[in-house]
């Protein structure tokens, strides 16, 4: 038997004597590292937050891309089959201009895209991936909210979108749209800051 163990027989206060001295030299958390991990831990928080916020904008412009690209292409083969851009009765005051998605009873009877609907070229229109189908006929969809636009050019048309993110790149050619082919710059009225041409 060892003698520690054979004073903790002898001794019963022995043992709660040896515990209570480990526990007096064992070392805690100080008030000072405890903050300096909880800085670390919110610091790493909000990195992954920035990250996982920046990798969801760049979906959704790549998703107005392609959605642009989708429309430019329904508009034109509605050209190779009537040799005009604009369906009639559709868009701002039945011009076949302006808001792609937006309708209301004045201004937008029946929407761009559901006029495309209506000629089949789609079964359900690209809509912005800020907006959802149940808003797209209210005012939410118009006037200071994300969504798609369709405009002549000096030749052909151009469709637009509001990017999150836009790249140097983006920009660029945004405007090689407006100088090179005379599309509207919507930038100031409608902030839209990337189109693509159709001819």
């Amino acid at each position: 038997m060892s003698i520690f163990k054979h004073l903790k027989t002898t001794i019963p206060e022995y043992g709660k004597i040896r515990t209570m001295k480990f526990m007096k030299n064992k070392k805690a958390f100080t008030l000072i590292e405890l903050l300096i991990v909880i800085a670390i831990i919110g610091i790493l928080s909000s990195a992954i937050l920035v990250n996982v916020t920046s990798a969801r904008q760049r979906a959704n412009d790549a998703k107005r891309k392609s959605d642009l690209n989708q429309i430019g292409a329904a508009y034109m083969s509605y050209f190779a089959s009537t040799g005009s851009y604009w369906v009639p009765n559709t868009g701002w005051l039945n011009g076949g201009e302006g808001w792609f998605n937006y309708q209301e009873v004045s201004s937008y009877p029946t929407s761009m895209a559901d006029g495309l609907i209506g000629l089949g070229y789609f079964s359900v229109a690209p809509l912005d991936p800020g907006l959802t189908h149940a808003s797209q006929g209210t005012a939410s969809a118009g006037p200071g909210a994300r969504q798609y636009m369709k405009y002549s050019c000096a030749a052909g048309f151009a469709v637009y979108a509001q990017l999150e993110l836009p790249s140097a790149q983006d920009q660029a050619d945004y405007n090689k749209i407006i100088s090179n082919h005379g599309c509207p710059d919507l930038t100031a009225a409608y902030r839209m800051n990337y189109g693509m041409y159709f001819y």
